[in-house]
């Protein structure tokens, strides 16, 4: 079967309909999970068949700079301000949810997962506010978490559901059930409710 190859990146301004081509470099096969704010482009510099580099390109013009080496997988990027999350396997069995300060290229490991389907669940980094699933009690009830990025203790919420790409910010949070598959509900909870399908 034939693959895409992304090998452009454009600036599109919806209210002026104007497409402006982003020379962003590329060392790999394509570009894989772009995105942008008013300080910065970033993406995944990537090979096909997974890993390649996550790459910052500030919009003032200066250079593109490597963020870090991604070996395996294609994680997908959230940009908020100068800060940049991802979900990353670094081994056989282990997955790191990382936090990156652009203007420093510092990056912080905030959670581990060995063996666990939660290294496959993406973050949400938006307002200064991170937010990932975990493990609950048992293997089919997870717990959401949620850390303001100036700050230093994680936020537990329950939601007696199985939790995966949760999305969210200080007063509502909105997950799925499943892994993008059959049978998946959408579930939401505000100002820490109790959970509320939405769709299934």
């Amino acid at each position: 079967y034939v693959r895409a190859r992304l090998e452009s990146v454009i600036l599109f301004d919806p209210a002026t309909q104007t497409a402006e081509k982003i020379d962003a470099p590329l060392s790999n096969t394509h570009y894989m999970y772009c995105m942008f704010n008013d300080a910065w482009i970033v993406y995944l510099d990537a090979n096909m068949d997974g890993g390649g580099r996550i790459m910052a390109m500030p919009r003032d013009g200066g250079d593109a700079v490597v963020v870090k080496d991604v070996y395996t997988g294609q994680p997908k990027l959230q940009l908020d301000g100068n800060y940049l999350a991802w979900m990353e396997r670094t081994g056989s069995r282990m997955d790191k949810l990382f936090v990156c300060d652009l203007t420093t290229l510092e990056s912080t490991t905030v959670q581990m997962f060995s063996d666990s389907p939660y290294g496959q669940s993406d973050p949400s980094l938006k307002n200064g506010l991170l937010v990932w699933a975990d493990a609950g009690d048992s293997a089919d009830v997870s717990q959401i978490f949620r850390i303001r990025l100036s700050q230093s203790t994680a936020v537990p919420y329950s939601p007696n559901t199985y939790v995966h790409d949760p999305q969210g910010d200080e007063s509502c949070l909105a997950w799925l059930t499943g892994h993008h598959g059959v049978g998946t509900d959408l579930y939401c909870s505000v100002n820490g409710g109790p959970a509320v399908l939405v769709d299934s």
